[in-house]
């Protein structure tokens, strides 16, 4: 999860001694205020100048807290809390634990999974579907966000890289391993000639290669998007019904 973030923007995390000062820390609980079991997943503090600043707290009585795994929800959640640790807020003016909030109030519309990893509201909002699967990474508008705020990292993945299927992009959300697991995510890369390799998958799908654009990739809808300023180069679709939709560049589209 810290990998991700710096990949995207011009951050360095470094391990320090509890002896010094951090700017951002993690911790356990797994009781409540009233020395209950805690039911909240997790919870965390933006910037500032305050003791608790930049704190992330984790309930480790919860199971994918223990075992954050790709494209479940306590990897999500990691991500999720580091990004508020950074100095992002949720997408809209709510939080867990007061009132009932839903996407009815939003105030941003693009205020769904599918497009940030700080969105508490479903990507089916926005006409994605992730098949009950998240995130693991910064999305389109974490990308920008986080990228606004301390610059974009233009080291990030400079040579060529491919995504998907015969991934070298050694990240486990951007790598397909098989054809049963889908993939969920949004590419920052800096340069070089790149691919989308989705040939593994037996599912029809739409790849387009336009940034800020989504891809219905692996049998989800919508579940890989492509960050502003992104050029990605080329496409390869799988064996089932595909159709590849090429940018302005000179691209090189397959199919199976």
């Amino acid at each position: 999860s810290l990998q991700s973030w710096a990949d995207a923007a011009n951050i360095a995390f470094t391990e320090i001694t509890s002896s010094q000062s951090a700017n951002i820390t993690f911790g356990n609980y797994t009781l409540s205020w009233n020395g209950k079991p805690a039911d909240s997943q997790a919870y965390a503090y933006l910037p500032g100048s305050g003791s608790p600043s930049g704190s992330t707290w984790y309930n480790y009585n919860v199971d994918n807290i223990r075992n954050p795994d790709v494209m479940e929800y306590g990897r999500q959640t990691f991500t999720h809390e580091i990004g508020h640790a950074l100095g992002l807020s949720h997408p809209g003016n709510y939080n867990a634990g007061q009132g009932d909030p839903s996407y009815k109030d939003v105030t941003y519309a693009e205020d769904t999974r599918q497009f940030s990893i700080m969105s508490y509201w479903s990507e089916k909002n926005t006409g994605g579907d992730n098949k009950g699967h998240y995130a693991s990474a910064p999305l389109l508008d974490d990308i920008s966000a986080i990228q606004h705020l301390y610059g974009a990292n233009m080291t990030t993945r400079t040579g060529d890289t491919i995504y998907g299927f015969n991934s070298n992009t050694e990240r486990d959300y951007y790598t397909a391993i098989n054809s049963s697991k889908a993939l969920i995510f949004s590419v920052w890369d800096a340069d070089g000639n790149d691919t989308f390799d989705f040939s593994g998958y037996s599912n029809n799908q739409r790849i387009n290669l336009y940034e800020q654009s989504f891809s219905d990739v692996g049998g989800l809808k919508g579940n890989v998007s492509i960050a502003a300023g992104v050029t990605i180069e080329n496409a390869i679709g799988g064996s089932g019904n595909d159709v590849l939709v090429g940018n302005d560049i000179a691209n090189e589209l397959h199919g199976a």
